[in-house]
């Protein structure tokens, strides 16, 4: 018995599967496709390509599960979202403003790259 595994799409992921599934069968042409999905040709006949190879999980996006590169380090972002409980601790009703954590903020902040 062949087991399939189990795969799960995003609807985004599910509409590219029935436009390249209907391009394999003949139903649709790959230039309709491609004005559907907002894709380039060539994009659309790598998108064939990766679902001959891999099936439908070649359809899927592969950052998905990915940390992102804009993220914090854990240290940092603890010293951030800090800022506000250790300075307005004993009032819960004043509300911070981006201005009152600015200059502690300028410390953790990345430098610019130019």
């Amino acid at each position: 018995m062949i087991r399939i595994p189990k795969v799960t799409m995003t609807m985004r992921e599910l509409d590219r599967l029935k436009c390249i599934q209907g391009l394999i069968d003949g139903h649709l042409k790959q230039q309709a496709v491609a004005a559907r999905l907002g894709l380039t040709t060539r994009q659309v006949r790598r998108l064939v390509r990766r679902y001959e190879q891999q099936g439908p999980v070649g359809l899927i996006s592969t950052l998905r599960d990915r940390p992102s590169n804009r993220r914090l380090k854990p240290e940092v972002a603890e010293h951030a979202f800090g800022i506000p409980k250790s300075t307005y601790a004993d009032n819960i009703t004043l509300i911070p403003t981006a201005a009152s954590c600015d200059a502690e903020l300028t410390n953790t902040s990345r430098p610019e790259v130019p």
